[in-house]
């Protein structure tokens, strides 16, 4: 059982949504979560004799707001 994070804290507009997500246009411009993620799935793809379960959450806090 492995648990793993990834947090993006600073000053609005500084590009922390864009670190993580990157552009959702253009693959060689992805972010740190769909990069992890890609990486996740090909070590699961590799290791054919062990069964995984992946769970993955995202939340963004925005104004004190929390968006799921």
């Amino acid at each position: 059982f492995n648990i793993g994070t990834i947090m993006s804290y600073g000053q609005t507009g500084s590009g922390k949504t864009f670190t993580m997500i990157g552009d959702t246009s253009n693959f060689q411009h992805r972010g740190i979560a769909p990069r992890a993620l890609s990486h996740i799935f090909s070590e699961v793809a590799m290791r054919t004799e062990t069964n995984f379960t992946v769970m993955c959450t995202y939340m963004e806090i925005y104004n004190e707001v929390k968006i799921i």
